[in-house]
């Protein structure tokens, strides 16, 4: 009878431990799937930010060649009227 009982109790740890590793093997695996989860995040925030920040440079970039040419342009009028303002 003590026997049995030792026995049941041994198997019921046996029981525990080998849940417990299954748990923590669990935990494991999710660890790593949320850090692929966060690496693609990462990489999609990189692929929107990347085509913006082009298109911010090329507004700018933009911007000053504009406004170069309309300098010039104000500058050979006025050449042209025999005026100069610069």
């Amino acid at each position: 009878m003590a026997d049995d009982k030792e026995h049941n109790e041994g198997l019921e740890q046996c029981k525990i431990d080998l849940d417990y590793a299954r748990l923590k093997q669990e935990e494991r695996i999710e660890q790593a799937k949320l850090a692929v989860e966060k690496s693609k995040a990462r990489w999609t925030a990189l692929s929107i930010f990347i085509p913006l920040i082009a298109i911010a440079v090329t507004l700018v970039f933009n911007h000053f060649s504009e406004l170069s040419k309309a300098k010039a342009d104000l500058a050979l009028e006025t050449k042209r009227q025999g005026r100069i303002f610069f």
